[in-house]
């Protein structure tokens, strides 16, 4: 499962830095940026209980998913086909979400 979360991201991050060079925004993908700028918690270094992971992985997509809904709606009008891209990442994270929200129940 945590293969397919690493590749969306990875796929996800390419799609966005694209649609951004597309509108003239130079994305800094830098791991140190994009994370001092996503707003959510980070994950404590060293070895982790498998629920507490996925609990982790829960409130992150719940945040995530928050935020990427929030940006839905100010991109509609004014740039649909950003507000297309954000609504597809936000479907794959909501899926995503679910199944660690399911794997976390069993």
């Amino acid at each position: 499962m945590s293969v397919l979360v690493v590749t969306a991201a990875r796929d996800y991050a390419d799609e966005v830095a694209e649609r951004a060079a597309a509108l003239g925004i130079s994305p800094d993908g830098r791991a140190g940026t994009v994370t001092a700028g996503s707003g959510l918690p980070g994950f404590e270094p060293g070895w982790v209980a498998d629920g507490a992971a996925v609990e982790a992985l829960v409130l992150a997509f719940s945040m995530l998913i928050g935020c990427m809904r929030a940006r839905i709606g100010t991109t509609g009008e004014s740039d649909p086909v950003t507000e297309d891209l954000f609504i597809g990442i936000t479907a794959e994270l909501e899926k995503q979400s679910w199944m660690f929200q399911a794997e976390n129940r069993g």
